[in-house]
């Protein structure tokens, strides 16, 4: 009962009340996907905005969206279609975080692509620091000599 009043009367206030907070302003997207135990695809979307209200910046979740296949274009189908639905202006929209995925953020033919030539040609792309730096760290490890490992492999042994 506690949940499907939440789920139905006090999430979709609290919703409408940040759309209206956010207004006509500029506003951030945050976007990961993910594949729950029974194999739905699902898109998690956070908003970063400032607040007029608050006056500060905030990160609020602003939904969970079921979407059958991850491709380029039905993200960007899912994504505009939720947006526009919740009535968030596509044309206010600044920047995209996301993971390194290619159908995310590929600078072919991507949700980010699709949306900066569609909608944002001003629209800033901005990859999860936490991806690009273990990318980072595992071209730099190939440039090592493959002997190092060995080093430190027996150099733990003799400290056991």
């Amino acid at each position: 009962m506690c949940s499907k009043t939440i789920e139905r009367v006090v999430a979709p206030c609290l919703l409408e009340e940040m759309i209206a907070d956010i207004g006509d302003h500029f506003y951030s997207l945050i976007i990961d996907e993910s594949t729950d135990a029974t194999t739905i695809r699902q898109l998690a979307l956070c908003v970063k905005y400032y607040s007029r209200k608050y006056k500060k910046f905030l990160v609020e979740f602003l939904g969970l969206i079921e979407t059958p296949v991850a491709t380029a274009d039905k993200l960007y189908e899912v994504v505009t279609l939720y947006l526009t639905t919740i009535g968030l202006k596509l044309n206010r929209l600044l920047g995209l975080g996301t993971d390194r995925g290619a159908n995310l953020c590929g600078c072919n033919h991507s949700l980010y692509t699709l949306l900066k030539k569609i909608h944002c040609p001003w629209l800033m792309l901005v990859r999860c620091t936490c991806h690009s730096l273990d990318k980072a760290a595992s071209y730099a490890s190939k440039e090592l000599p493959d002997t190092l490992e060995f080093l430190l492999r027996v150099k733990e042994s003799f400290q056991e």
